[in-house]
């Protein structure tokens, strides 16, 4: 009996592997690591050639630098000489003349003292010669010392020239020798270098020669082995459908058994006859058997009558050759196959796709799928396999449980073909389908979002989307109402999209996956039960839960921040403030930036529900949970400002318009503020006392420094203390109203009489003046504080009330 089935188990197929492939393969394993060795040996050798370069490029250098240094520095030398020798010329005349002028009273007096006796005696020529003499030879006693020590000068400069010459001679040999000594070893280096290049080229010729050689012969093995695997599927085959076959006619008989049974018979028959010639099996007429007949049960009667049927009409329904038996490999089931691929009552039993000359086959691999089995795979694949496999044009994956290959379907119109071969009974509905599930799938890639998701993301967005609509939060994505089927005002019908696609993480083991929720097919509740916002008065249509249990019970599994943000409102804060929430998520969103930006730091702590009649304060959590990220930034800056004032190196800025804070080496004297760059003192909490030191200042100051007592006047005038609790806060005031708000505490209140503004407006629209004090000007006045402005009450009714 011919029978076929799917591939064998991998764990049982069988190669035969070539020795002599695997002697070249360790061969070029050892030609491949010498030929590393040697590339690694001509590396080396190529720094060391490098190095050596560098080296003698530097010696070079330096001896071109000595040479001009020694050139510029004979020039030197020999400027200075002939300064040195005008300079000793002109101090040895002007040495002379001063000799001259200090001697020559001398001499002169003792000629004069000799000539006074010779002019008493009556000689005075004698005299005068005299002293001319002693002079001409003072004058060549100074000459002669003159020229002595200028030749001994000369010859200290020519022992000195002689002396630079001959170390100047040695150095360049010795550089001589240097270059010479670096040239031998560089030509050595680029010798041995060629000669590796060379080597290595060799055995670079021999690893090209070991791999053509192995690429030759594994293919060879290649071919051998897929002979042996078709063997061993065929027994395979063989085996498993007679397994089947026992398997499957043991159970209640139905008309595929016995035209098995009639087949079976007719084969064992032609093997009894010795092959004696081709005989044809017959069975009842085409009009009373098809494939979607084959299994139905048949009972006592009507089996009697099939079987009569069966041996009576000979020659109308032809069994044999033509009409096969083969295994599905999804359903395990031995099914008929028309293999003459002809016309005929046997084109009615076939169930399995009939193949097309000239088309490629659909799948790649060389199982055998019935019709069935192929529909239902497509079938389910176009509801569920277009979320994943993002990246490839063909994402039906083959049915087979151990196949990785995919269909091969790369258009609509190929599947439209494909769907009619395996008698889809709604082609239309399917291709409508698939164009919308391509939609769908292109939304996922990277082109449309701005990261790709991970395949674990996909497969947990997949099951979050089968979640909400298995629980009717979430319209199918195949839903017709999904997409208006009215005609714009051109006339044409709107193509569908995919609609806003958001990420959001979901909570996945000990970290979280960024998820794409499309939004578009969320079912909304009506605007007849919409919601109003208190805030921006805009009616939102939140997702149509009854309860938020119910919500919290869909979202069991996938938990995270996404089930409270995908909400229009925030729902999260009902359970803690006990009231209906009011406000949108955008509004709280802007309620929660307001009140940073205008009370600071002291709503950090106590950041209020913005609904009107609740005083909860709302949580770190829901602060995080629905605050813009500008604002979270600043909340955490606020929480961290107040968590460490308390510390004993903590100072705030002392630019009023900064607000800042920061923490501080106890040991630094000269602070400066991160944020403005402004300069104080870390002791004393002031603008840095520049040209003193700490202890300087406080002597001075103890002693009596003029501008500190005019400092505290002026802070005592011009600043009141904060009246909120446990602040005490100095605060100056502006040209603005008398109504105050302490930066630091957010404490509110009356600058006159720092009565609590908590007193003075309880409630909005209601004013009580009796709530200031005795003396306060806004107690008798029928002015309010948020009236009039100005520095104080004299400037700003100065301007007229």
């Amino acid at each position: 009996m011919n029978v076929r089935g799917h591939r064998p188990h991998p764990d049982q197929e069988v190669s035969h592997p070539d020795p002599e492939l695997g002697r070249l393969r360790a061969t070029v394993a050892k030609l491949e690591e010498e030929a590393k060795g040697l590339r690694a040996t001509v590396q080396d050798k190529t720094t060391t050639i490098t190095s050596l370069q560098h080296d003698l490029d530097w010696a070079r250098r330096s001896l071109e630098q000595s040479a001009n240094t020694f050139k510029k520095l004979n020039r030197e030398n020999a400027s200075l000489i002939e300064k040195h020798r005008d300079a000793e010329n002109l101090l040895m005349t002007r040495g002379i003349r001063l000799r001259l002028q200090n001697e020559f009273p001398i001499e002169r007096q003792n000629c004069l003292g000799v000539s006074n006796q010779d002019h008493a005696a009556g000689n005075p020529s004698v005299v005068e010669a005299e002293w001319k003499q002693r002079l001409q030879l003072k004058e060549e006693e100074h000459k002669e010392r003159l020229r002595q020590a200028r030749e001994a000068y000369d010859k200290d400069i020519q022992n000195l020239a002689a002396k630079d010459r001959r170390e100047r001679e040695d150095q360049a040999a010795i550089h001589q020798k240097e270059l010479e000594k670096q040239r031998n070893v560089t030509w050595k280096l680029d010798t041995d270098k060629a000669g590796l290049k060379n080597e290595c080229k060799e055995k670079e010729a021999q690893i090209r020669q070991g791999e053509f050689s192995i690429t030759r012969l594994e293919k060879n093995n290649r071919t051998l082995c897929q002979a042996y695997k078709a063997k061993v599927m065929r027994i395979r085959q063989l085996e498993e459908s007679k397994a089947a076959l026992e398997a499957f006619l043991g159970s209640r008989l139905t008309p595929r058994m016995i035209i098995l049974a009639k087949i079976a018979a007719e084969r064992v028959s032609r093997l009894d006859s010795n092959g004696s010639g081709d005989r044809f099996l017959q069975a009842c007429t085409a009009q009373e058997l098809s494939a979607t007949s084959l299994d139905v049960p048949l009972e006592d009667d009507k089996l009697l009558r099939f079987t009569r049927d069966l041996h009576a009409n000979s020659g109308k329904l032809e069994i044999g050759p033509s009409l096969d038996v083969q295994v599905c490999a999804v359903c395990k089931s031995p099914k008929f196959a028309n293999t003459a691929n002809t016309a005929g009552p046997n084109a009615r039993l076939n169930e399995f796709p009939v193949p097309v000359r000239g088309v490629r086959p659909i799948t790649r691999c060389c199982n055998t799928i019935c019709s069935a089995c192929l529909l239902r795979c497509i079938t389910e694949s176009l509801h569920a396999s277009w979320f994943s496999n993002l990246g490839r044009s063909k994402w039906f994956k083959c049915p087979v449980a151990d196949c990785d290959e995919f269909l091969d379907i790369p258009h609509v119109a190929e599947l439209g073909n494909l769907l009619r071969r395996l008698g889809s009974p709604d082609v239309a509905a399917q291709i409508a389908i698939y164009e919308r599930a391509v939609v769908l799938h292109n939304a996922l890639e990277p082109e449309s979002l701005k990261c790709r998701p991970t395949r674990l993301a996909l497969e947990k967005a997949a099951a979050l989307h089968s979640r909400l609509i298995s629980r009717n939060m979430m319209r199918s994505f195949f839903d017709p109402s999904v997409q208006s089927s009215q005609p714009d005002e051109e006339g044409k019908i709107p193509q569908f999209t995919a609609g806003p696609i958001r990420m959001f993480d979901v909570d996945h083991e000990d970290g979280k996956l960024s998820v794409p929720i499309f939004m578009k097919f969320l079912r909304r509740k009506t605007v007849a039960t919409g919601r109003r916002c208190s805030g921006c008065s805009e009616v939102w249509c939140d997702l149509d839960f009854t309860t938020i249990g119910e919500w919290i019970e869909t979202c069991k599994g996938f938990t995270g921040d996404w089930m409270w943000k995908i909400l229009v409102f925030p729902e999260k804060l009902a359970g803690s403030c006990g009231h209906e929430i009011d406000h949108c998520n955008n509004c709280l969103a802007e309620h929660m930036k307001v009140k940073l930006e205008e009370l600071g730091r002291g709503v950090a702590d106590n950041m209020p529900c913005p609904s009107e009649g609740c005083n909860r304060k709302l949580e770190y959590q829901e602060v995080m949970l629905y605050g813009d990220r500008e604002s979270l930034i600043k909340y955490d800056k606020y929480l961290l400002l107040n968590s460490i004032t308390a510390l004993p190196n903590f100072r705030w800025c002392g630019r009023g318009a900064c607000g800042n804070g920061q923490l501080y080496e106890e040991d630094d004297e000269l602070i400066t503020c991160d944020e403005c760059g402004f300069a104080m003192c870390y002791r004393h909490q002031i603008p840095f006392h520049r040209g003193l030191t700490c202890e300087q200042y406080d002597s001075q100051r103890e002693h009596g420094d003029p501008s500190y007592k005019q400092t505290q006047e002026w802070i005592s005038k011009n600043s009141k203390p904060c009246p909120g609790v446990g602040c005490g806060v100095n605060i100056t005031k502006g040209e603005a109203c008398f109504h105050m708000t302490c930066v630091s505490c957010g404490h509110e209140f009356c600058w006159e009489c720092l009565a609590s503004w908590a007193n003075i407006n309880p409630e909005p629209g209601r004013y009580r003046a009796s709530a200031h004090t005795v003396n306060c000007f806004f107690r008798t006045s029928r002015l309010m504080p948020t009236q009039i402005m100005g520095m104080s009450i004299d400037d700003a009714l100065g301007d007229g009330e």
